[in-house]
């Protein structure tokens, strides 16, 4: 397909950094003329507030980063393209960009970021996931939550057979519903279930793992790896 864009676009970048330069100097350089705000608002999102007379040339290799993005923060861009620059931030600079990020959203910008941070998907509103190429899921969080595989019940126990004898085969489906979570235990198994959860023998607890982003992902990669017979 193809994909048009009726405004500006930003994108990070070092090209045409000079290592004199400074944070500050960047940000004068690509402001929309006579607003100041613009500057402080790009030197405040990148965390370089303290730091803007400091030459590039001393800036740490995470600053560095961050001083790629104050022009996409000066100029106030229509939509901003990230592609793995998120995973170049600390810890700390990456919350002030993400923060950045959202007030941009809210003067009405777009950003499309590529990464491979899970830890990054809950601060988007949509989430495509690529594999070979390929669309292999588009939705929202919740949706890609729905794509992991089944919850897990986890028995914690010490080495007695009859407590073994009733996890061995258990079996149970898990479905979320807008009432909360619909556990079905397969059949013949619901007085196993009962016992269990009761505290059977000597079972110290029992626990529901829900399944995480990591699986979901990871589910979805496998399952498009299948269909299109790529190891």
């Amino acid at each position: 397909g193809r994909a048009a864009i009726g405004g500006e676009v930003a994108v990070p970048s070092d090209a045409g950094f000079s290592r004199r330069a400074t944070p500050q100097a960047l940000a004068k350089r690509h402001a929309p003329s006579g607003q100041a705000q613009s500057i402080t608002d790009a030197l405040s999102s990148t965390g370089l507030w303290d730091l803007r007379a400091t030459s590039v040339a001393e800036l740490s290799p995470t600053q560095l980063a961050a001083c790629e993005l104050i022009p996409v923060f000066a100029s106030r861009p229509d939509v901003i393209v990230l592609d793995g620059h998120l995973e170049r931030l600390d810890p700390w600079t990456r919350e002030w960009v993400l923060e950045g990020l959202q007030r941009e959203l809210q003067r009405g910008a777009a950003v499309v970021a590529a990464t491979n941070d899970l830890n990054l998907l809950s601060e988007f509103d949509a989430i495509l996931i690529m594999v070979a190429n390929r669309v292999a899921f588009a939705g929202t969080l919740d949706e890609l939550l729905r794509e992991a595989d089944d919850s897990e019940i986890v028995v914690e126990t010490t080495n007695q057979e009859g407590v073994r004898a009733l996890v061995a085969p258990f079996e149970i489906s898990i479905q979320s519903t807008p009432e909360g979570l619909l556990m079905r235990a397969q059949e013949g198994q619901a007085i196993a279930a009962k016992l269990l959860m009761e505290g059977y023998g000597d079972v110290r607890l029992v626990t529901l793992r829900p399944p995480t982003l990591s699986d979901a992902v990871r589910a979805i990669v496998h399952r498009t790896r299948v269909s299109l017979g790529v190891n």
